[in-house]
């Protein structure tokens, strides 16, 4: 599979519940669900590389107003 280039991906901002910010890039929504629950998360890839799935309320997309 082709890698992802960052000049592709929409910069964004996460504010953790702690109130610590991170930068990362945005990848795709996706939905974790259980046996009778659907959550929406966001796939992010932060500055350092790793892979995380955050909660959309707390994603800023910093690439415009």
């Amino acid at each position: 599979m082709e890698k992802l280039k960052k000049d592709k991906l929409r910069p964004v901002e996460i504010t953790t519940k702690k109130g610590s910010v991170k930068n990362g890039y945005f990848h795709r929504f996706v939905y974790v669900t259980d046996e009778k629950y659907s959550a929406p998360r966001v796939l992010i890839e932060l500055t350092n590389g790793k892979l995380t799935m955050v909660d959309p309320d707390d994603v800023k997309f910093t690439d415009r107003e």
